[in-house]
């Protein structure tokens, strides 16, 4: 009777998990869309051009490109936009997390990790998915969308005030140690031989 009951425990979280995995993911794509509107518009070129230098270019290297362009300006990156750009990088890993390595369900609670395609046992990465995880990180992803359109001009521009300083649902569960101290030692510099 027990496993039966662990068992219909277990067939509901996975239902659960993959509705909200689904929801997770549409809105992902729709926010890393979003992200690269931001690109061309911090870029400054127009429909084509953009789609001919940045189609294909992944979420991180989008916002790395961000940060250039602002750079190359001699421009501060804004505030605001970093906080959205930051908080975005979280939920890019957590997407490439469990769509790359899927979900143990036989851990509680239930766990992405990368253990059956890593030799090295300190490469090993999982990450702890609550139930409430992925809804929480949906909606945390359509507060970031909201931030950027406003950020484009799209919006009310309060939205990025707005949008920047709002409470995240989405808390991350830290990482399991797996052996490896809190504090790694420092490796001791080399000596450069000092150049006549």
């Amino acid at each position: 009777m027990e496993d039966e009951i662990s068992r219909s425990i277990r067939i509901g979280l996975q239902q659960h998990y993959f509705t909200e995995l689904g929801r997770f993911v549409a809105i992902f794509a729709l926010t890393e869309a979003m992200l690269k509107k931001v690109l061309q518009a911090t870029a400054k070129v127009d429909d084509s051009v953009s789609l001919a230098i940045f189609s294909g270019t992944r979420s991180d290297a989008v916002s790395s490109f961000i940060r250039r362009c602002f750079e190359a300006r001699g421009e501060r990156l804004p505030e605001k936009l970093a906080i959205l750009l930051e908080r975005f990088a979280l939920f890019s890993n957590l997407r490439n997390d469990v769509l790359h390595h899927g979900i143990d369900f036989s851990t509680t609670p239930p766990t992405s990790s990368n253990k059956l395609g890593v030799l090295n046992p300190r490469a090993v990465r999982e990450t702890p998915i609550e139930r409430d995880d992925l809804y929480d990180a949906s909606h945390d992803l359509g507060v970031i969308m909201l931030g950027l359109t406003a950020f484009l001009g799209r919006d009310d521009p309060r939205m990025l005030d707005v949008t920047s300083r709002h409470p995240w649902r989405y808390k991350p569960t830290p990482p399991k140690n797996k052996g490896r101290s809190r504090h790694p030692k420092k490796r001791a510099r080399r000596a450069q031989p000092r150049r006549p």
